[in-house]
């Protein structure tokens, strides 16, 4: 079970700014205890001992409560149905699969796999409510099992490797990746080593030999851009290989082979208006790159020359629509830059932290995607939710030659990236980047003040508001705070107070009322439909909310509550929202703004971007999509109070290719025109009316 909680506390930190130091609680002392939340407790593992415990918030109530078994560190386990499947040792068994709800009664064996030795379940993961994992039998080797979400039955999944061969290597951890319905995972059968396969929950495939032969193929990384998914293979040469899938053999293909020693550094791709961006080598050394899954370029050659500017996008968030991230440069050293993602669009260093040469090595702190940690589901693209800002602004670390590693801040301007405060005054580093957390009110974070050691400290963007919360551990030794998780408005986390033996860890809760962020929108538009002004809201993640008010204004300023749209709860997916305003017109005015009221089930909310809507004039919106097209192109104008419109469809010599004529038209028309049969290249769109005429391009490819 230690493999669950890796990903808990690795990285973790709590959130609540209070201008008055906030006090801690101890809730036990020596006995390394790390979990989560199950139910109304809390459930955890002692590292010293792998025995189980529970905890209810406090001192009294946090006691083991199972004794005849305990934690194999050699299997894994996940959560499923409001309980935790893991791989037990008890003394008649060995290491099984077991279950527990948090009671001695409800901790019990599900089934013993392998009756002659142990199987020691690992790998798992839910998919489709179903619990997937990997266990070993003499007979079979180690192999997927599936356990029924529904009736608890345990059954062989499928036997990749057959007969006592393994399909699974026990230790190795598996990089699961789910995408459109289907669930991707590296297996062997035994002639082609260590291949990509996927599976629906019933059908299983094996998407092709993609390094021929017994050797195994090394995925660095998973995304995806829709429904298809994209992987970057290391090939036994060190170059890069991007790939993506639609989930069948035939549809696995070669995206672009870069060729060339060093590029397999693709830990990441990070997606970015519709497109992945990732480092890739090739002449111009490790530079900014980015595939639609067609086309695939660079972006910016940021330290021109063969040495590459080695972009880190593992942590890059995303700002005012660009992305920013740490590059190299031999003129500015490691520092933060900010790029729009397009070729030959704006790709600039953002700020030099530490100027000159030297390097300010900024590392940034974008908000982790809890609901993906927490189901045990984690990767590289979806670990974090890049959006998610506080106050506008994300936090991160970097150092000078001044201030050493501090605390500082960027809104995505050069003005609005500061120092937040020098926490450990001179050129000593004043934070540790291992642990962090964000909620409404600020960042919790791991700092040094050069007297108390590493201490939890808050942050609410502002040096004033950045302090120690409590020394724990007295003297400059340091507590090492390591923050797991919010339950009840109460943060949770382990530090060492100094008491006992190197290594034991204490569990501690801050005695403040605490939130995460709200909500994070992908994005918000409202549009001029025939009778009606429609709005359409996406969010990348959705944890503890409730729902999305609808609110409209005639003036900007003074708005009422037309409606309500229930939120998603919680969520680690993209999800959709559509609200009509069938009444926008009766609203007694020509020009409409319109807001969402994001509300949590804890009562907190916050307000979106304010919108404008015309529902009289001239052409506001005239737009044309997918850019670049293959066969179909869709085109969305509005034409609002017209009463003709002529659309135009032009080449680069002015040869007219397309032609249609509105009557009465819509205020706002989607048409949807084949260009199956438009030659390769660049075209114009006009659209005319009696008020006026707008232009735009697209390229057809």
């Amino acid at each position: 079970m230690k493999k669950i909680y890796l990903s808990f506390i690795l990285f973790f930190a709590v959130a609540f700014f209070n201008r008055a130091m906030a006090q801690v609680t101890l809730i036990d002392d020596n006995h390394s205890l790390s979990g989560y939340t199950l139910g109304n407790n809390i459930i955890m593992e002692s590292d010293n001992d792998s025995t189980l415990w529970i905890s209810d918030g406090t001192q009294a109530g946090t006691h083991q409560y199972a004794f005849d078994v305990k934690v194999d560190g050699n299997g894994g386990g996940t959560f499923l149905n409001n309980k935790i499947y893991f791989a037990g040792i008890d003394a008649t068994h060995g290491s099984e699969l077991w279950v527990s709800d948090g009671t001695a009664a409800g901790t019990t064996l599900v089934a013993d796999i392998n009756s002659s030795g142990s199987s020691t379940p690992d790998d798992f993961v839910v998919f489709g409510g179903n619990l997937y994992f990997t266990a070993s039998t003499a007979a079979s080797g180690r192999e997927m099992y599936k356990l029924n979400g529904s009736n608890g039955t345990v059954s062989l999944f499928k036997d990749f490797n057959s007969g006592a061969g393994d399909g699974f290597d026990l230790g190795q951890i598996q990089s699961y990746y789910i995408n459109n319905n289907l669930l991707y995972f590296m297996a062997n059968d035994g002639a082609h080593g260590d291949e990509l396969w996927v599976t629906n929950g019933t059908a299983v495939t094996m998407l092709g030999d993609i390094t021929p032969g017994a050797t195994s193929t090394n995925i660095t990384a998973f995304s995806h851009i829709g429904s298809e998914t994209f992987f970057s293979v290391a090939t036994a040469t060190f170059s890069l290989d991007i790939w993506k899938t639609d989930g069948t053999a035939a549809g696995t293909v070669v995206v672009k082979s870069f060729n060339l020693f060093g590029s397999a550094i693709v830990s990441s791709m990070l997606l970015f208006n519709n497109k992945l961006y990732f480092s890739g080598t090739d002449a111009a050394g490790a530079e900014l790159w980015s595939t639609d899954g067609t086309t695939t370029e660079l972006v910016s050659d940021i330290n021109p020359g063969p040495d590459g500017s080695y972009p880190l996008l593992f942590n890059a968030v995303i700002i005012n629509n660009h992305i920013i991230f740490s590059a190299t440069t031999a003129n500015e050293g490691n520092e933060l830059w900010i790029s729009d993602g397009i070729k030959g669009g704006s790709t600039t260093l953002l700020k030099d932290i530490n100027p000159g040469s030297a390097d300010a090595s900024p590392f940034l702190y974008p908000t982790y995607n809890y609901a993906n940690i927490y189901s045990g589901i984690v990767n590289s693209d979806n670990i974090f939710d890049r959006t998610k800002l506080y106050n506008g602004f994300i936090f991160f670390s970097a150092k000078n030659a001044t201030n050493g590693r501090e605390l500082w801040r960027t809104d995505g301007t050069l003005a609005g990236t500061v120092l937040v405060k020098d926490i450990y005054a001179g050129t000593r580093d004043g934070v540790s980047d291992n642990s962090y957390y964000y909620t409404t009110a600020g960042l919790y974070f791991s700092g040094n003040n050069g007297t108390s050691g590493n201490e939890p400290f808050v942050s609410n963007g502002l040096s004033s508001g950045t302090s120690i919360v409590a020394d724990i551990y007295p003297g400059t030794n340091g507590s090492d705070p390591e923050f797991s998780f919010i339950k009840s408005g109460t943060l949770y986390f382990t530090a060492d107070n100094g008491n006992s033996r190197s290594g034991y860890t204490d569990f501690y809760k801050i005695d403040a009322a605490l939130s995460e962020l709200p909500v994070t929108l992908l994005d918000f538009s409202a549009t001029l439909q025939d009778n009606a002004v429609q709005l359409r809201w996406a969010t990348s993640s959705e944890i503890n909310s409730k729902s999305f008010g609808i609110q409209r204004s005639t003036d900007a300023v003074h708005f009422n509550n037309i409606g309500q749209v229930d939120a998603a709860g919680n969520s680690s997916i993209e999800t959709k929202y559509i609200y009509d305003d069938d009444k926008a017109f009766n609203a007694g005015s020509d020009v409409l703004y319109y807001r969402l009221l994001i509300t949590d089930k804890d009562g907190k909310s916050k307000y979106s971007e304010v919108l404008k809507v015309k529902l009289k004039g001239a052409i506001t919106d005239l737009r044309a999509y997918p850019n670049p097209v293959h066969d179909h192109l869709s085109v969305l104008f509005n034409t609002e109070s017209s009463s003709s419109a002529l659309l135009l469809i032009r080449d680069v010599s002015g040869k007219q290719v397309y032609q249609q004529v509105y009557n009465n038209p819509a205020s706002a028309h989607l048409q949807n025109i084949n260009v199956s049969t438009f030659a390769t290249g660049t075209y114009f769109i006009q659209l005319i009316t009696e008020k006026g005429n707008k232009t735009i391009k697209f390229v057809k490819q």
